[in-house]
């Protein structure tokens, strides 16, 4: 499986996802996050200066 972090903030060991049983081998590219985890930023992607 080949998933990329949806951004370069997020460190490689904090990114981790799980393979549903409904998975297919064309199933790769970037990973994103659904509305409310950016709105609440559960992410941590806010600039912590700004």
């Amino acid at each position: 499986m080949c998933l990329r972090s949806p951004s370069l903030r997020i460190p490689e060991a904090a990114f981790q996802v799980a393979r549903s049983s409904a998975h297919e081998p064309w199933m790769t590219g970037t990973f994103v996050y659904s509305e409310p985890f950016w709105a609440f930023d559960c992410v941590g992607l806010r600039d912590p200066e700004a």
